[in-house]
């Protein structure tokens, strides 16, 4: 009961930062340097991605951090959400910053969206059913090809699932960077030589 109620208390302070940010940009801007801006460098540093490839981004939510850090340091971005009214919210805040060019936004099920043509996908730590999201993403993806998960840790594990990569990735080599507020960045290279995975079953 009180693990339910610190859970609803925590998501209730994430959906007020959430709207906080599509309503006053400047707020938004201060939230994505302080918490995404870092994470972002130490992700894209480790996957070794130079400036012009074309990246996905798997649940870009209505304040869409990622994909905004993403194409400021230069890369193409495709943003994918299931949710409508974020998708319209994130096209706003898009074209506030003049960067209608360098994201597009697509409303989908992550699970239905294939990563062929991108040179890495970013999987946000909210993104439901992401062990399916990952065999997907996985499967589709070029020889070569980086992914950066989010995953939780510590307190933030009694609200978003864990993926255990160890299990998950039994025959592959990965690298784990702790991020703030309880994240962890999950980031995999696709062999050239491609070893086929199987997730366990979302619960």
């Amino acid at each position: 009961m009180l693990k339910d109620i610190i859970c609803l208390k925590v998501l209730q302070v994430i959906q007020l930062i959430e709207w906080l940010g599509t309503r006053w940009p400047a707020f938004g801007d201060w939230y994505r340097r302080v918490f995404y801006d870092k994470m972002i460098r130490s992700e894209v540093e480790k996957c070794s991605l130079r400036p012009g490839m074309k990246v996905l981004h798997i649940g870009s939510g209505p304040l869409p951090m990622t994909s905004i850090s993403l194409s400021l340091i230069g890369f193409s971005v495709v943003a994918v959400d299931f949710d409508f009214t974020a998708i319209k919210e994130a096209k706003e805040r898009v074209k506030e910053l003049g960067l209608t060019k360098r994201i597009k936004f697509v409303q989908a099920d992550g699970a239905d969206i294939s990563s062929q043509g991108f040179d890495a996908v970013w999987i946000s730590l909210h993104v439901q059913t992401k062990e399916k999201v990952l065999n997907r993403v996985y499967s589709d993806l070029k020889p070569g090809g980086k992914i950066v998960f989010r995953n939780s840790r510590g307190w933030l594990s009694l609200i978003y699932p864990q993926v255990d990569t160890e299990q998950a990735f039994p025959q592959m080599d990965y690298i784990s960077l702790k991020q703030k507020i309880g994240k962890e960045s999950i980031v995999l290279k696709k062999p050239s030589l491609a070893v086929n995975i199987k997730l366990p079953a979302a619960n």
